[in-house]
This record gives C-alpha cells, sequence and structure tokens, in this order.
C-alpha cells in the first residue's frame, strides 16, 4: 500500500494524505507548489494546508512576502499517533469492560471469504501464548508465513504441515507429499486448512479458487480438540511413515491397505 493510503489509515483525507506526502518530499513549498507536487487541486489545497496546520501536521514560515509549509517530521507524527492509538484502546478498554455482560461463548462461528478468514487466522496466531498447530496447502501457508515466522520468535511453539512443495524456517516445519486422493478431494471440495492456537481456539476451512472459502471458528474445548489432535495425529504419522517407508509393505498387507485407502471414495 502505498505512503498516502496507508496514512489515511490513520484517519487523514485522501488530500490531507497527499498533501503531507508531498511536502515530505518537497518541503519548504509554497501553496501553489503543494498543489502541484500533490496533485490536490489548487481550489482545495489551502483548505487543507489550513486543517492540516490546526492539527499541527504542517507549519509554516514566512519569507519574503510569501508563505512556505513544512511537514511536521514523520517521526514525530508517528510516535504521536502511536501513543494516541494506546491512550485510545486504554480508555475504550476500560468503557466496553464496564458494558460487557458475561455470555457463555457461541459454540462456533461461520466465516466466508479467503481474506476475512486468513484475518481471523493472524489474529488466532498473534493472540497464541504456548503453542500454534496449522495444517494446509503452499498458497495459505505462504500468506501466513510472517505471522507463524513471528509467533516463532516470540517463543511460541508453532507446528505446521504443508501438503506440497514449499518451506519455510521454521524449526517443526513437515512437509507432506500430495497423494492422487488428497489431489482428489481438492478438486472436489478445496483446500483445506486448520489452525489451533493453545487448544483454547480453533479455525477450520476449506478454500476454493479466489476468494471463494468457509471456514468455523470455534473456543468450544470439544470441538478444538478435534483439530489439534488431527492435526498432531498427521505430524507423527507422517514421521513415522517416512521412517517406515520401505517397510510399510511388511507391516500392512496390500488388502488391509486398499481397505484403508477405500474411506476417501465414494
Amino acid at each position: 500500500m502505498a505512503a498516502s493510503g496507508l496514512l489515511q489509515e490513520l484517519g487523514f483525507t485522501e488530500y490531507e494524505a497527499k498533501v503531507y506526502e508531498a511536502l515530505i518530499g518537497h518541503p519548504s513549498a509554497t501553496g501553489y507548489e503543494v498543489a502541484r507536487n500533490s496533485g490536490v487541486p489548487r481550489a482545495k489545497v489551502y483548505e487543507v494546508l489550513e486543517g492540516l496546520q490546526a492539527r499541527g501536521i504542517v507549519l509554516t514560515r514566512p519569507e519574503e512576502n510569501r508563505t512556505l509549509y513544512e511537514p511536521l517530521p514523520y517521526e514525530t507524527l508517528l510516535q504521536r499517533s502511536e501513543e494516541n492509538v494506546r491512550r485510545v484502546c486504554a480508555e475504550l478498554s476500560s468503557h466496553l469492560a464496564a458494558k460487557a455482560v458475561q455470555t457463555e461463548p457461541a459454540a462456533f462461528l461461520s466465516l466466508s471469504g479467503r481474506e476475512r478468514i486468513l484475518t481471523s487466522c493472524r489474529d488466532m496466531i498473534a493472540a497464541s501464548r504456548r503453542r500454534v498447530f496449522f495444517s494446509g496447502w503452499p498458497t495459505e501457508a505462504q500468506v501466513l508465513a510472517p505471522e507463524l515466522l513471528g509467533a516463532e520468535r516470540r517463543g511460541i511453539g508453532v507446528f505446521a504441515l504443508v501438503y506440497g512443495g514449499t518451506s519455510l524456517p521454521l524449526q517443526r516445519w513437515f512437509t507432506h507429499t500430495v497423494t492422487t486422493i488428497q489431489q482428489r478431494e481438492v478438486e472436489r471440495a478445496g483446500r483445506w486448512l486448520g489452525l489451533v492456537s493453545d487448544h483454547d481456539q480453533a479455525l477450520i476451512g476449506h478454500v476454493l479458487d479466489g476468494e471463494q472459502a468457509v471456514a468455523m471458528w470455534t473456543k468450544n474445548p470439544v470441538l478444538v480438540q478435534v483439530p489439534a489432535e488431527w492435526i498432531k495425529h498427521d505430524i507423527y504419522m507422517l514421521e513415522f511413515g517416512r521412517a517406515l517407508r520401505d517397510r510399510l509393505g511388511s507391516f500392512v498387507p496390500p488388502q488391509r491397505l486398499a481397505e484403508l485407502q477405500s474411506m476417501w471414495e465414494g
């Protein structure tokens, strides 16, 4: 996202963001120069400058019968913004805590849309304090990679099982080869996605092409246990399977192996 777009996330209007960004790159500018450098219409630029000046974000100084505009240093702007956000969040937390009604959490919540589901995954990883278990496919794993790596750097035990050829520098990263059966399941129902945070909350979903995706999020301890044990079991059996790959036929007769594989048929 461009700087002007990020400034709008901090509460700037589109024109204010363009003016401030222009002044950072071209300080000591007249109103005419600000309009030219920012792309804001001259009929609007002085109104925008006055608004920013009233908030202390733009400063002025006279020079030879003209007014020059200077930006507040961006370091100061960002420090003020961080302090303001912390203050607002602290006050809001107190107000909402006083109004909150304690209720039993819903058994589960339904989510739709890939980006919304990935945002929920990011929130879950950020909230983790002990363990994160992830199971999914490279497309979603790469998107969540910054959060997974960040959690591990915070000392969180991250266990990631990914189906297909990709890897991340995680201590506990497990790559699962994609079988014909699994490929058929993906073509039929989409890529599955599982995430568990601290055995406290879980998300299970299916992701289709584009933004099509559905998922279930829950804090119900019974429902959380299901994906947690599923992911742990898959990782455990993956490692045992690799160690016994050449001798698997001597442990599991072909007929029994075919019966087990038939669970995915129909």
